[in-house]
């Protein structure tokens, strides 16, 4: 009970950080990504919910521990393994459209690669890969976030001006790297037993991230038109 309902506060904390970055995303075109990446995520965890309350756990819960899924019950689990990769997958997607957009062509077809090829791997060795599917949560997510740091860090070294979709996307990749402290702690990633303090971290990302979207837009709110002019970069 504790932990759905920690969900449920994540998942409207998560809803008002893309309400607060669409918003931002149609005063600052450059917005965009980041408003786009969390919708798309936001909706990715919503589709996952039934696809585990009605597909695969019942089936789980109903089999014997070492059985594998078959069916109906393997599609949505597998299904549920594709969305729930959006994650990370999203952060590295956010790392090269915020922070090295000069790259983005051969940088998005990586990302892209990576991401179905470890879908692709995850179907193909079921259910051998049961074991160490934690292992692969956590390898996954550890790429979004260093995709994040390593941008960011190229980014820096180029002298650019701290924009909203930098701060924004630079606090999603650090925020992930939370998640190792528990549920996914090295050497033994578990976070099927541990999911619970993931939503306190989640919660925690969103609630950061409904901050920084919401002082951004005060202070464009309390800018004059002619301050917000001389901010633009369409200005210069």
């Amino acid at each position: 009970m504790i932990q759905w309902r920690l969900m449920l506060a994540a998942w409207a904390l998560n809803a008002l950080a893309a309400a607060l970055a669409v918003t931002l995303a149609r005063r600052r075109a450059e917005h965009r990504p980041v408003a786009m990446v969390i919708v798309a995520t936001l909706a990715a965890d919503l589709v996952r919910v039934p696809l585990g309350l009605w597909g695969w756990m019942r089936a789980r819960a109903a089999l014997p521990p070492d059985a594998p899924l078959s069916g109906w019950p393997r599609v949505a689990h597998h299904l549920d393994q594709v969305l729930f990769l959006m994650w990370p997958a999203g952060l590295a997607v956010l790392s090269v459209l915020v922070f090295l957009p000069h790259l983005r062509r051969g940088a998005l077809r990586a990302v892209a690669a990576v991401y179905v090829a470890t879908v692709a791997a995850l179907i193909l060795t079921y259910p051998a890969n049961r074991p160490a599917l934690g292992f692969a949560y956590a390898a996954a997510s550890f790429a979004g976030a260093s995709a994040v740091i390593g941008g960011a860090l190229v980014w820096g070294r180029r002298g650019i001006r701290l924009r909203p979709e930098h701060a924004v996307t630079l606090a999603l990749g650090m925020l992930e790297l939370a998640l190792f402290a528990d549920p996914f702690a090295p050497p033994a990633p578990a976070p099927f037993e541990r999911w619970s303090v993931a939503q306190l971290v989640y919660l925690c990302t969103w609630a950061v991230v409904c901050a920084l979207h919401g002082g951004f837009l005060w202070v464009g709110l309390l800018q004059t038109p002619s301050q917000r002019g001389r901010s633009s970069p369409r200005a210069r």
